[in-house]
């Protein structure tokens, strides 16, 4: 039997199904362009795309008290979530009470090490703070542009200004944008260098998120620079992706 009943919504909930349809149009309209243009697809995208349009379904099945399949998985989907989480949690708790500090002193230590490394590789000068907690870390990173050139005192001198000179070049090929207006070269604060250096930690840190930067003017310098920026790290796996730091001596 065909069900003629017309739905009655009041002005909130037609602002909310409103909304929900409009993220769902976006996202199929996105996808549909895409494919038009023979580009290709990532599959990332296109499981954020029915994800959306997924929970979007759902809710206004909720909404207009129309019960739809989605509805009904996701509520499954959500409460196997919450029996996985509880257990993860009950396992954490075993595991770090059979843990002694002084075992996970160390362990922050070789977190600490795999981070050090990694960022005098790149380059950039030192960390200058490291905080740890159950969910991950919050790490700050600096922005000079040290490398590893020992121009002060060095033995080779010349041979080290010159592997500098190809060293900062490497970083404006990498997309950076330098700047040496007080004779300093250092990174501008930018948007193109912000993005290279978001970009640089999804490729190496997976996990990890820039969620602010710290930037100066000196001297007679008309463009702000880039001091440094704080990354919340969720897996600290990740960290001991990066490459391995040398023994301690």
């Amino acid at each position: 039997m065909q069900d003629h009943k017309a739905v009655q919504l009041n002005d909130d909930q037609r602002a909310v199904v409103s909304t929900k349809l409009r993220d769902m149009s976006m996202g199929s309209q996105m996808l549909f362009n895409m494919l038009k243009d023979n580009e290709d697809v990532p599959a990332e995208m296109v499981r954020s795309v029915l994800s959306v349009t997924e929970h979007c379904v759902a809710n206004i099945g909720a909404l207009l008290d129309i019960p739809t399949m989605s509805a009904k998985e996701i509520e499954e989907r959500h409460g196997e979530m919450r029996r996985l989480n509880m257990r993860i949690r009950e396992l954490e708790g075993q595991i770090g009470q059979s843990q002694p500090p002084a075992m996970v002193r160390l362990s922050l230590g070789v977190l600490s090490r795999y981070l050090q490394h990694w960022w005098n590789l790149e380059g950039f000068g030192h960390i200058s703070e490291e905080k740890y907690d159950r969910y991950g870390a919050d790490v700050s990173f600096s922005c000079s542009l040290f490398g590893s050139f020992a121009l002060i005192n060095s033995a080779t001198p010349v041979s080290d200004k010159e592997l500098k000179k190809i060293w900062l070049d490497t970083l404006r090929d990498r997309g950076f944008d330098l700047s040496k207006d007080d004779g300093e070269i250092e990174l501008i604060d930018n948007d193109n260098n912000r993005r290279v250096l978001i970009e640089l930690f999804a490729k190496r840190i997976p996990s990890a998120a820039i969620f602010s930067f710290e930037n100066f003017r000196s001297g007679k310098g008309s463009r702000f620079k880039l001091r440094g920026f704080k990354v919340r790290i969720r897996d600290m796996e990740d960290i001991t992706q990066l490459p391995e730091p040398p023994p301690e001596e």
